[in-house]
Formats: C-alpha cells, sequence, structure tokens
C-alpha cells in the first residue's frame, strides 16, 4: 500500500486546520500560527535526513524482552524528516534521548542539524497528538480526551518548550 508522506502541510497545515475553529474559540488561533510558522523554518531545512518512519514511536509501541526491543503499529508509518522521530523521547526525558541517539547513530548517521530540529518535532508531534485528542484526527474514536477549554495550558506548554528547547 502507498504510505503518506508526512510533509509540512500534513504536519501542520492539516493539523491547524483541523483544529482551527477550537483555536479560535480559545484565543489560541495566533499564538500557534506563530509558533507553527517557527516551527516550518526549523523543520524544513534541506539538510535534515528524510526517510521511512514510524510516526507513532512511543513506548507503548516497543516491546523488550532481554536485549531485543521489537516496534510495532506500523499502520502510521511513512515517509518524513527522521528528526521527527525521537521527539516523544527528548520530551520524556533528555537521557532517553541521549541513548536512542547513541543506538541510532550505531547503525545510521543522525546530524547535528536533525538533533537540533527534535526540539521544534516535539512541537509539532504534539500538535498531532492534540488534534487526535480533540477528536478532528481521521483515527480519533469515542469522546474526545481533551476540550477546547484546556487549549490555552497547551498553547502555554508548547511556547514553553519552544522558548527553553528551540534556539
Amino acid at each position: 500500500m502507498p504510505r503518506e508522506k508526512y510533509d509540512a502541510a500534513t504536519l501542520l497545515d492539516e493539523q491547524l486546520e483541523r483544529m482551527e475553529k477550537s483555536l479560535i474559540e480559545s484565543g489560541q488561533w495566533q499564538r500557534v500560527f506563530d509558533l507553527s510558522e517557527r516551527m516550518r523554518k526549523i523543520i524544513t531545512n534541506p539538510a535534515l535526513d528524510w526517510g521511512v518512519c514510524h510516526m507513532d514511536l512511543t513506548l507503548d509501541n516497543v516491546h523488550r524482552h532481554g536485549d531485543t526491543m521489537t516496534v510495532f503499529d506500523l499502520d502510521s508509518a511513512g515517509e518524513s524528516w527522521r528528526a521527527l522521530e525521537p521527539w516523544g523521547l527528548k520530551k520524556f526525558s533528555e537521557d532517553y534521548f541521549a541513548a536512542w541517539l547513541e543506538g541510532y547513530r550505531s547503525i545510521r548517521e543522525f546530524g547535528p542539524e536533525d538533533e537540533k530540529a527534535v526540539a521544534a518535532f516535539g512541537i509539532v508531534g504534539d500538535i498531532r497528538n492534540v488534534v487526535w485528542k480533540l477528536g478532528f484526527a481521521r483515527s480519533s474514536r469515542g469522546e474526545p480526551l481533551l476540550q477546547t477549554t484546556d487549549l490555552r495550558n497547551v498553547v502555554d506548554e508548547w511556547l514553553k518548550w519552544g522558548k527553553e528547547k528551540i534556539s
């Protein structure tokens, strides 16, 4: 089956479009739009590596048995910037990210530009997650896990992350 290409249009434009009404209602539209434009400049750097990505690489989708790790749940896999992949690790723990980076680099290159972009992809990945939690993603099911009224706090966290982690 053909796989999706997760470019800036898919990762940013489509996501903002899906939650535009909620962002406007919560008074967060301009803040998120401005932040997304800042992220777009970082993630579209032509020096970044592009290839196959899992697109949902969380600890829920990894099984460890002894020294063997198995990654599963590849239904969202597609082409994207490889610096997107470890965003959840970096947000969770700098130590986990460092361990991931060491393991990844033992197999293939992950350049300084890619490493620098991971923090921006942290926000981009979280935007996709919030769209899902609001119930606006194609794969959203059931009751939303996040309400529009919570968006101000979410956006505050994105801006804080951007100020602390993105130069």
